[in-house]
């Protein structure tokens, strides 16, 4: 009996540990530019499209942004989703877009990220 107890307890944080590795609540996938380059990690169509993004240049880490990485993208940090596109590293502020706004993967794969609202609603 004690060591099915054990087990389950065991179980337990297992899970807990899992289930909070990601929050949520922004920062998912990979946070930098050739983590996002070599997972393919790609930015939504609506954030790549939303104009109140600032031109970053063509390199960023040491990363040249160029037509084979168009549209990939990663949170460099819970709010600043930053995407390749045209020629250029971009930098869109999810916080900016609204209160509590934050950048996010779409899925538990994380293939993709957005800008998400308090209420985790793609912006």
């Amino acid at each position: 009996m004690r060591g099915a107890m054990v087990m389950a307890a065991v179980v337990t944080m297992v899970a807990l540990i899992a289930c909070s590795k990601h929050s949520g609540k922004g920062g998912g996938g990979q946070n930098n530019a050739s983590g996002a380059q070599s997972a393919g990690q790609q930015v939504s169509g609506g954030a790549m499209g939303n104009s109140s993004a600032s031109q970053q240049g063509s390199s960023y880490e040491s990363v040249t942004c160029d037509s084979s990485d168009d549209g990939i993208g990663f949170c460099a940090t819970d709010v600043d989703l930053f995407f390749c596109s045209g020629g250029y590293w971009w930098d869109l502020d999810c916080s900016q877009l609204n209160s509590g706004g934050y950048c996010d993967c779409i899925d538990s794969s994380c293939g993709t990220v957005d800008c998400f609202d308090a209420n985790g609603n793609a912006q």
